[in-house]
């Protein structure tokens, strides 16, 4: 068989693979997923959009079922509310507990998985990434830092005091997906050492909000049900020190356990994905030298076994046709005469085109030749050392890997557009005036604008300066300037502080409005400025 055959399928699924694996695909899907959201706003279609997000889930049907066969609920009710009120877990009110809006439960519980991919992105770069070295690491952990200070300092300069003041953390996040998409949209045009210093700084960013969410944005607490998730966590560090390698039995744990008991606890639930992360396997089960020695020995047994399989379909394939090593045919003839054969009835013509009939077995001969590979089947020891180089590969892929690339399409095409189509719907026909200027709005613009520049580019100016640290090869003061106004862009984390940041729609609608302002006007200006450089590496 040569090459790698192409089916339809093939055709029709691998341009979408490819858009998929492009590096800015992730920021342009979540922009269009944006627009949409702006236009359902303000659309007729506005109060449909809405009431969706508004919309009750839950299993009420459970309650009513105790209530009408059983009696259940009343006797949990009467018997267990002191023990409910313990544990954080009230049973009081024939409302299951585990009810939430639509927009709720995307925020909650579907950005648990992007923030469970942050997790594992963030375990990898730490243990064997940009962060793993503390010389690499220093400079965008500082310049991350400063990105984060310095805008929540601006914001406060304009929100002191009241729920206002609750938004401090929504400019101090800069949206990975955006930044990238936008920087990768320069092609060549933008040094290598420019995309890994704002991925390595984004990376920071995160886990900066995640702390940030984790300790000033969570009220009440539950701790029996903290504790019960931290137990779980710490049996899943356990299992993975052990050897545990097998992904179902984490993912289990981390969302039966894990997640349902930080949702019970009060802390947000997205913390709990990123502390179940931490606890995935990332160590390799067998040496690359040593795996690269025994593919190389069963490489070398399955191309002995296909070159004896190729050889023999060549020589089935030289070949004659059967029927032209058929034995002639006699045709009987009439009683007392000589019989003759069909062969010898043709002779003068198989003579007289001799030429022609060779060129008719070559044709025949190449025609078998082309049509084998179609009959081509591999022999039960190809397909046990092709599951040797399977099993052997997957045990020099750590199990985080093998996760964190099989979850991020999910995250980046389906999580991410769904929560921007949740977040990002502002009705601009009920925006009052006042609300472009005002002071959740100013706080968060020029936090993202003003105070991610002056953070990042500052604190990392500073670093040079003091000789701690030195730029990337291939990077400028030009670059890093360009790199602060990406930096601006905040949508994914700023969106989601502000969900838990206000319970007054008007300030959420003040933030969203500072949250696109700073970030259009980022990616604007940063896409102009890094295309008008010269970006030759030297």
């Amino acid at each position: 068989m040569k090459g790698e055959k192409i089916y339809l399928a093939d055709k029709l699924t691998d341009p979408i693979a490819n858009i998929i694996r492009g590096e800015k695909s992730g920021g342009i899907i979540l922009g269009i997923f944006v627009l949409i959201a702006l236009v359902l706003a303000n659309s007729p279609l506005s109060d449909a959009y809405f009431n969706i997000l508004d919309y009750k889930l839950g299993l009420p049907w459970v309650e009513d079922y105790f209530r009408r066969f059983a009696g259940v609920s009343n006797w949990v009710e009467e018997n267990f509310s002191g023990l409910g009120q313990y544990l954080g877990i009230p049973f009081t009110g024939g409302a299951p507990h585990l009810e939430f809006t639509v927009s709720h439960l995307i925020n909650d519980g579907l950005m648990a998985i992007f923030f469970f991919t942050v997790g594992l992105e963030l375990k990898r770069e730490i243990f064997g990434g940009e962060l793993s070295s503390p010389r690499k690491a220093i400079l965008p952990i500082a310049a991350a830092i400063g990105g984060m200070i310095v805008p929540a300092c601006i914001y406060f300069l304009w929100n002191r005091g009241g729920e206002p003041a609750n938004g401090w953390g929504i400019p101090m996040a800069t949206d990975i997906a955006f930044a990238l998409g936008v920087l990768y949209l320069l092609g060549k045009r933008a040094p290598v050492s420019l995309k890994i210093f704002l991925t390595a700084l984004a990376i920071v960013d995160d886990l900066g909000a995640v702390l940030v969410i984790a300790f000033f944005y969570t009220s009440s607490i539950s701790f029996v049900n903290l504790l019960i998730g931290a137990l779980i966590i710490g049996f899943m560090w356990l299992m993975n020190r052990i050897g545990v390698r097998w992904l179902p039995f984490y993912a289990i744990l981390g969302i039966a356990g894990v997640w349902v008991a930080f949702l019970l606890s009060g802390v947000h639930a997205t913390i709990a994905a990123v502390a179940a992360a931490f606890t995935i396997p990332y160590d390799l089960k067998m040496n690359p030298a040593y795996y690269a020695k025994k593919i190389n020995e069963y490489l070398d047994k399955l191309k002995k076994i296909s070159d004896y399989n190729e050889s023999t379909a060549d020589v089935k394939a030289e070949r004659l046709p059967e029927e032209d090593n058929e034995q002639p045919r006699k045709i009987k003839a009439p009683i007392g005469a000589q019989e003759t054969t069909v062969s010898k009835a043709n002779t003068h013509f198989l003579e007289k085109d001799k030429d022609m009939t060779e060129v008719r077995d070559a044709s025949t001969a190449n025609k078998c030749s082309e049509a084998s590979p179609k009959k081509v089947r591999l022999s039960e020891e190809q397909v046990a050392l092709l599951e040797e180089i399977r099993k052997n590969t997957h045990k020099v892929i750590p199990p985080l890997h093998q996760l964190e690339q099989a979850m991020l399409p999910f995250a980046i095409f389906v999580v991410l557009p769904v929560f921007a189509l949740a977040n990002a719907g502002v009705s601009i026909t009920n925006i009052r005036l006042d609300q472009f200027y005002g002071s959740v709005t100013l706080g968060v613009a020029l936090g993202l604008f003003v105070g991610k520049i002056l953070g990042v580019v500052g604190t990392t100016w500073l670093m040079v300066k003091l000789k701690i640290a030195t730029f990337p090869e291939g990077m400028n003061g030009k670059h890093l300037f360009g790199l602060g106004l990406l930096a601006s862009i905040g949508f994914t984390m700023s969106m989601f502080i502000t969900s838990l940041a206000f319970t007054n729609p008007d300030y959420a609608v003040e933030a969203k409005v500072g949250i696109f302002v700073a970030s259009i006007l980022g990616g604007i200006l940063g896409y102009w400025w890094l295309s008008r450089i010269d970006k030759k590496l030297k």
